[in-house]
């Protein structure tokens, strides 16, 4: 979704300089508060946040627990207990996303795994995985294209409730530039060229 919409804000305004930061919505939302960023794509992390930003939803994001192709797992349907034995590469504890695992865990009654390297970027997530037998959990859309390349597998586990919708979230009471506005509006699918 999101490189499309700059693909078709860059078709429109050619000199138009879009910077792109990838990170955990906790963090991005710091970003946004103080004005550092112009708008971010993701999810409220604290309900105090509904006073801080207007949230408009895009969809939900459901997540898997990723492997690589060839990992052992694949070999058979493991439990909860058994993949936190082996290395992790997971978001930072004050993501959503890990947040969801942790809770999970929790609920099982399984503890959380002590071999872990956290990391938001999803580029470095994906290259851990396909280098060493770590698993990860990471939202579902991630891996479409890469699934069909044959990289990497979903193993069969659910994980806890889905994350819920992510969105476009912008200061609240704030007037947003027109550039702004249009790039949302291609976001949600609503521009009309």
């Amino acid at each position: 979704m999101l490189p499309k919409a700059i693909t078709s804000i860059k078709a429109r305004r050619p000199q138009l300089a879009v910077s792109l930061f990838e990170n955990s919505s906790d963090r991005l939302l710091a970003d946004l508060e103080y004005k550092r960023l112009d708008v971010v794509i993701g999810r409220v992390t604290e309900h105090a946040q509904h006073h801080l930003f207007d949230f408009m939803p895009l969809q939900a994001e459901p997540v898997s627990i990723v492997v690589r192709a060839e990992h052992p797992l694949c070999q058979r349907l493991p439990g909860l207990g058994e993949i936190v034995r082996w290395p992790w590469v997971l978001h930072p504890m004050s993501s959503p996303m890990r947040g969801l695992f942790e809770v999970a865990l929790a609920e099982a009654g399984v503890s959380s795994p002590r071999n872990v390297v956290e990391t938001t970027s999803t580029q470095t997530t994906l290259q851990l995985v396909s280098s060493s037998d770590a698993i990860a959990l990471l939202p579902t859309s991630v891996l479409k294209t890469a699934i069909s390349a044959g990289k990497f597998t979903a193993l069969p586990l659910v994980i806890g409730e889905p994350l819920g919708y992510y969105g476009v979230l912008t200061r609240k009471g704030e007037e947003i530039s027109d550039v702004v506005g249009e790039f949302i509006d291609i976001l949600l699918m609503r521009d009309d060229a």
